[in-house]
């Protein structure tokens, strides 16, 4: 009788315990993170107009480019600063790992475009938007800084968004989408590259996975996505 109750309070112990465990999980991303609610929005993101799981991180810039905020020097001088760190690394995502954001047909997209044969990304038909995921971040580090370069000789533009998209650790659950940044830059012809600040936002591999989305404003072959790549910081 004695083992029965004590198998009994363990069991029951274990159930709350989960229980708790996986409602305190329910809540994903940063408490600071802001919904995402204006259709247009969510459309120009990549979204369905009436989406109810998307989230903006605090400081993203949807209307334009990180420059209309801070100038190249300062960018770059936080950037240099920042690699002098110890236990600071990259995490690099060829145009060549992009895929169309919906199920279409081949034709949609090209490797022909820019100045690279072969390797650099332009869209072809009617989708807009193509996706990559983020891969090698340490769980429990920082991410810095996003950095993108493209090829811009139409009128035209790309923009490029770094999304966050968690679920419950160990317990079922919707996904939830936060942009935690944004990357755009209109009228610059030729070879571009932008850089955003990631304001050590705290990597968390355990329950997100971290997606990057370019559009594509217009189907040409001299605008192009070259590459993107994190900078993060280890724990």
């Amino acid at each position: 009788m004695l083992n029965l109750s004590k198998s009994s309070a363990v069991s029951c112990a274990l159930v709350l315990g989960f229980s708790l465990f996986a409602a305190s999980s329910v809540s994903l991303g940063a408490s600071q993170d802001l919904l995402v609610s204006d259709p247009d929005t969510l459309e120009a993101m990549g979204f369905e107009r009436d989406a109810k799981n998307v989230y903006m991180a605090p400081g993203v810039d949807l209307e334009g480019a990180f420059t209309d905020r801070f100038s190249a020097a300062d960018l770059e001088a936080q950037a240099s600063g920042a690699a002098l760190q110890v236990g600071v690394g990259f995490s690099p995502v060829s145009a060549k790992e992009f895929i169309g954001r919906l199920d279409t047909t081949g034709t949609q997209w090209r490797y022909a475009g820019g100045p690279n044969c072969c390797v650099d990304l332009s869209r072809v038909g009617t989708e807009s938007f193509a996706d990559a995921q983020v891969t090698d971040l340490p769980n429990g580090g920082t991410l810095d800084f996003i950095r993108a370069w493209w090829f811009d000789n139409v009128a035209q533009d790309i923009t490029v968004f770094l999304f966050e998209n968690c679920q419950p650790g160990f317990a079922a659950g919707p996904i939830t989408i936060t942009t935690i940044a944004t990357l755009t830059a209109a009228g610059t012809p030729g070879n571009v590259t932008q850089l955003g600040i990631l304001n050590n936002r705290p990597i968390n591999i355990q329950d997100c996975h971290y997606l990057a989305r370019v559009r594509f404003d217009g189907a040409s072959t001299n605008l192009a996505l070259q590459k993107v790549r994190l900078q993060f910081t280890h724990p």
